[in-house]
């Protein structure tokens, strides 16, 4: 949503040098008009141009900052109540601490999650 804001921001900015740009290349050639209102309009385009780069810079900014991401394993923990057997695999979705999974290998009782986590991986 940001992103989309800084697009139109930056079109409507641009928009609005080019139009200063023009008035002052009219009022340059209209013989009624003075040199200072055209140095004006050139002015009022060069600040919307330096605000329209900055924006397209923030612009990209926001996107390179967005589309980084630390991958990450998630990881559940399997606990047998009676014997401690543990056993840890992938997280899958729908699991949560305390979950009543299936039998325990060793000694055949309910297992049951008893943590979850992530870890970076390697680099």
């Amino acid at each position: 949503m940001m992103l989309v804001f800084y697009i139109v921001g930056a079109l409507i900015v641009l928009l609005i040098a080019i139009i200063s740009i023009y008035a002052a290349y009219a009022v340059f050639r209209s013989s009624q008009a003075s040199i200072e209102d055209a140095g004006y309009f050139l002015l009022i385009a060069t600040v919307m141009l330096i605000l329209s780069a900055y924006l397209m810079g923030a612009m990209r900014r926001r996107t390179t900052i967005v589309s980084v991401v630390i991958p990450q394993d998630v990881l559940s923990i399997e606990e047998c109540a009676k014997c401690s057997f543990k056993n840890v695999r992938a997280f899958m979705r729908g699991d949560y601490v305390f979950k009543t999974l299936g039998k325990c290998p060793r000694c055949s009782e309910p297992m049951s999650i008893a943590a979850i986590y992530r870890e970076e991986r390697g680099k």
